[in-house]
């Protein structure tokens, strides 16, 4: 009974993948409908995800050409596959980005080393993210966040500091500024300003954080 209502992560993927395909393959028509009278921009489509749903958008980007950027919030990493997304992505982790914070965050006594397989597949994927991922891309850690920080549950159900609200909001308005809206170096210029968002440290594929000279 349980395994029908949470299939496994690959079947929720495909599943939400199919979601997002069928919105983009609508769109064209909405714009003709009165109520909505041509407002979406079919050219500059940007995909946003949480956790799973940051996976998703990882795999959609990767192989849906319609996708001009991505934007991974604290993305499930440990189970994206080998295709690579072409197209710049913002990486922003909970505060727990390397490999021993994300573990000790995730660690369950009991789990009988479950939880070092995935540490461990996170940071190997997003290691070779790093690597690979076209220019644009950024990877970010945001200080104070946890996993459901990315989450309007999880603001229902836990005291997430609004300053750290902010600085996800923040990053995610940025980035979409200079790629969707083609502001050339507008990210860079925030982030490397007096406004860039207070709690946003830049990481490496490693997860920890890089020191500017």
């Amino acid at each position: 009974m349980q395994a029908e209502r949470f299939p496994d992560d690959a079947t929720q993927i495909a599943t939400r993948m199919e979601d997002i395909q069928l919105v983009l393959d609508s769109l064209k028509q909405w714009n003709q409908e009165e109520f909505f009278n041509g407002i979406f921009n079919t050219n500059k489509i940007g995909v946003i995800g949480h956790s799973l749903g940051g996976a998703t958008v990882f795999h959609l980007a990767a192989t849906d050409k319609r996708v001009n950027c991505a934007i991974l919030l604290d993305a499930s990493l440990h189970v994206v596959d080998n295709k690579m997304p072409q197209v710049p992505t913002l990486n922003i982790r909970q505060e727990a980005s390397s490999y021993i914070e994300y573990l000790n965050a995730i660690k369950d006594e009991e789990d009988n080393g479950t939880s070092e397989d995935v540490a461990k597949g996170y940071i190997e994927k997003q290691t070779e993210m790093y690597e690979r991922l076209p220019a644009g891309s950024s990877f970010i850690k945001v200080k104070g966040a946890k996993h459901l920080s990315f989450s309007t549950i999880g603001r229902l159900i836990s005291d997430i500091p609004s300053d750290v609200t902010a600085t996800i909001e923040e990053l995610i308005i940025v980035f979409l500024e200079e790629v969707l809206k083609e502001k050339q170096g507008f990210y860079s210029s925030i982030m490397n300003g007096k406004n860039r968002p207070i709690h946003a440290v830049d990481i490496d594929g490693a997860g920890l954080p890089i020191t500017n000279p």
